[in-house]
């Protein structure tokens, strides 16, 4: 093997360390952003937004030197039909590298996995929230074209808002 590819081969697992670190954090700050959602924290659901896309950000720009650093390692033509994978990576690396290579490939997949679920969860919980909201919305505005419609007993019409109660108080 020469020293060239050699060099391709330690860069890419730079590469790989230094992605599955980034989805760590990814992964906290879906965990963060999961908590802030079931508390209803939107100062903190704001702040761990902005961490999350740039985690995000960083990501794409590991993969793209993944990507590119494969593609050079398996002397892939990229214009006929994608991009290597780490598994014809590994299938053309040196026997002492295989065995890292392929851990790693293991941890960012499983850590993918788990920000994945994470992720719906906090898919749902926006959902719901949103829902929540629109809810709310909708009820703010027909109390308020309630109020134009209330009177007073004999018939008198009465501009003052209508209240109504959100919760039921009898328990």
């Amino acid at each position: 093997m020469n020293n060239n590819n050699n060099n391709s081969f330690l860069e890419l697992i730079d590469v790989l360390d230094k992605e599955y670190a980034c989805h760590l954090l990814l992964l906290s700050a879906a965990e963060e952003m999961n908590t802030a959602l079931k508390q209803n924290r939107v100062e903190d659901i704001r702040r761990t937004s902005k961490k999350y896309d740039e985690y995000t950000f960083t990501i794409k720009e590991l993969e793209e030197k993944r990507l590119m650093l494969s593609d050079l390692i398996c002397k892939k033509d990229t214009s006929k039909a994608g991009h290597a994978n780490l598994l014809m990576v590994i299938e053309n690396a040196p026997e002492e590298l295989k065995e890292k290579i392929s851990n790693l490939r293991g941890k960012i997949k499983d850590i993918v996995a788990k920000i994945s679920k994470i992720n719906y969860s906090n898919q749902v919980l926006l959902q719901e929230a949103l829902y929540s909201a629109s809810k709310m919305f909708e009820m703010v505005m027909n109390n308020e074209k309630n109020r134009f419609l209330a009177y007073k007993k004999h018939g008198k019409k009465d501009l003052s808002p209508v209240t109504t109660n959100i919760v039921d108080r009898v328990i």
